[in-house]
């Protein structure tokens, strides 16, 4: 802030630590009756007051306090505004985290189960499934590295599958008994 006498900035600053002196426990007060946490409200207040002091040669004669309420209302504004944003970015958080326990618990008992069932599929249906849906390949690729055609690989994977779903069907029979 530049001062249009010498000395005269000091002079300002004591006019502005004076102020502070006589509200500023008053505005925090004031901000922790709008929920604002206490430390938070404390700087709060002591922002709203050096925004004063910039603003003091234009504010000086109007009315410095209301000012100072004005602007700690904007900041516990932004501070409330902020904190729904982050409540909301939580909350949509929580909606799409997966639930843990009985999912978890489920996907490792159907893998216990698939491999069990896999294990005990005839050698060329296993190796159908394995090549079609564990490594992705195309069924004109499997039957190439099969060494059969497109027919018998689509006829191996069918019934693999079929097989694969029973002990599946069988499991969950087992669990509900």
């Amino acid at each position: 802030m530049t001062a249009d006498l010498p000395g005269e900035e000091s002079y300002l600053d004591d006019e502005v630590v004076a102020l502070w002196c006589l509200h500023a426990h008053r505005l925090t007060a004031w901000l922790v009756s709008q929920q604002i946490p206490e430390d938070l409200a404390a700087g709060m207040t002591n922002d709203a007051f050096l925004v004063l002091r910039r603003e003091w040669n234009r504010i000086r004669d109007g009315a410095p306090i209301a000012y100072t309420y004005k602007v700690a209302s904007r900041l516990a504004l932004r501070h409330w505004e902020k904190r729904g944003r982050d409540i909301a970015l939580q909350h949509r958080l929580r909606l799409e985290r997966p639930h843990i326990g009985a999912d978890v618990f489920e996907a490792y008992r159907n893998r216990v189960v698939l491999r069990t069932a896999l294990a005990e599929l005839p050698r060329r249906q296993k190796e159908a499934v394995t090549l079609r849906y564990l490594q992705e390949l195309t069924v004109e690729e499997t039957a190439e590295l099969m060494g059969i055609t497109t027919g018998t690989v689509k006829t191996n994977t069918r019934d693999g599958l079929r097989a694969l779903r029973a002990a599946l069907e069988k499991a969950d029979a087992d669990e509900k008994e």
